[in-house]
């Protein structure tokens, strides 16, 4: 199908303005301060408690494999509702407030866990709220961004995504404590995301929801180009995964840190991974507008996040891991420059956009439930952290062979 964009109004010449992607940068920190602020400190952390440090691995990995699992069906699902039900003010923004409310009561109830089951309930309502705000923020970028400027937003919103781990890391170190670390990101995510709800009603999307475009099951397809850009941001994101799953525990290993002194290494290796990935995700995105080129920063980013992964297999001391995460970083900042602009360049119509975005999340969320399943007998049987990180290395290469399939991508 051929894609047809009604002319830019003249209050928006070039897409959206510039406080509403300002807005969209500081919901998509939200978001993910929730997600990561609990993925990257606070859960870990729960699980050392729990276990008294016998199993937190395998507690963590039971953990996040469920939610991710759940996360693999709410994020689909979500977008379907976004598309399918039409509601007076429109469908988007009461998916994006009724996610943010699941996730609130999920951080709640994780708050109060001391055993392995409400943990595994908490996140996994954490997982199916957040998918929520997220698909809608997804969506919002296809309905509102030409795609002559989808590679600058989408690099800012992949930075956003980066700030908001390290802000979700900060609250969790700030308040030194799972209990009130949960409750602040219960009280700070909404307020973060919230105000994009008001302020995207007042512009105007490239597509109207009118019955022109109304949603169809017989829309609903998959095609070899949405495929292919599909499998190439799972690959990539599941070296993200696997990369940071069990940093943790690796840097107490590795450094031979305790594990208070592992949380502030933590930190830093994250600032110095967010801080590199938002420069190289920002100035990607704009580098690649220009050029109107797309796929060749695939290819910079699988290859440079491989010798990453070589650097932390090796890796016994502070400066290693510093050379390694910022391989790592530049690497993944570089995919983020162009996911947005590929993903949505390979959806197959405009009248599914949300749907099929949120069955394109799906190779962001799939990777967070089958990195626990990859690495844990990794770390256990099979080379420890050595071989992990030379699987990770390995498996960032696999996403160039699907670069040939994309073939109306730049």
């Amino acid at each position: 199908m051929t894609h047809h964009y009604p002319e830019s109004r003249p209050e928006e010449p070039s897409g959206p303005t510039r406080s509403w992607t300002a807005w969209l940068i500081i919901a998509t920190i939200g978001v993910y301060a929730g997600w990561f602020g609990p993925l990257q400190l606070l859960l870990p952390s729960q699980a050392l408690e729990i276990t008294g440090g016998v199993g937190s691995e395998g507690l963590l990995a039971l953990v996040t494999g469920i939610g991710a699992a759940i996360s693999m069906i709410a994020n689909p699902a979500w977008g379907l509702a976004s598309d399918r039900f039409r509601l007076r003010y429109g469908s988007r923004v009461p998916v994006l407030i009724a996610g943010l409310a699941v996730a609130a009561v999920g951080l709640v109830v994780l708050s109060q866990a001391t055993s392995a089951l409400p943990m595994v309930i908490g996140w996994g309502l954490v997982q199916v709220g957040l998918n929520g705000p997220f698909a809608v923020l997804l969506a919002f970028i296809a309905d509102r961004v030409p795609e002559a400027h989808r590679g600058t937003v989408g690099s800012l919103f992949g930075a956003a995504q980066l700030l908001g781990a390290v802000t979700g890391n900060a609250v969790a170190l700030i308040f030194n404590s799972e209990r009130i670390g949960y409750i602040a990101l219960a009280i700070a995510v909404p307020c973060l995301v919230l105000p994009i709800a008001v302020l995207h009603k007042r512009g105007r999307d490239l597509a109207t929801t009118s019955s022109s475009v109304a949603f169809s099951w017989s829309d609903v397809k998959l095609d070899r180009t949405f495929v292919a850009a599909f499998s190439m941001r799972f690959f990539l994101n599941l070296v993200n995964a696997l990369m940071l799953l069990y940093l943790l525990y690796y840097v107490m290993e590795r450094l031979g840190q305790s594990k208070d002194d592992a949380d502030g290494t933590v930190f830093v290796l994250t600032v110095v991974y967010v801080g590199l990935a938002a420069v190289a995700a920002a100035g990607g995105g704009i580098v690649s507008d220009k050029m109107h080129r797309r796929k060749i920063w695939v290819v910079y980013a699988a290859v440079v996040s491989a010798v990453g992964g070589v650097v932390l297999a090796f890796a016994h001391s502070f400066g290693m891991l510093i050379v390694g995460t910022v391989a790592f970083a530049i690497g993944y900042g570089l995919f983020l420059a162009v996911d947005v602009g590929i993903i949505t360049a390979a959806l197959p119509n405009e009248k599914t956009r949300a749907t099929m975005l949120g069955v394109a999340n799906l190779a962001s969320a799939s990777p967070q439930a089958l990195a626990p399943a990859i690495a844990a007998p990794i770390v256990a049987n099979a080379g420890g952290y050595t071989g992990l990180y030379i699987v990770t290395a390995a498996v960032g290469l696999i996403a160039i062979a699907f670069l040939p399939l994309l073939k109306k991508i730049p």
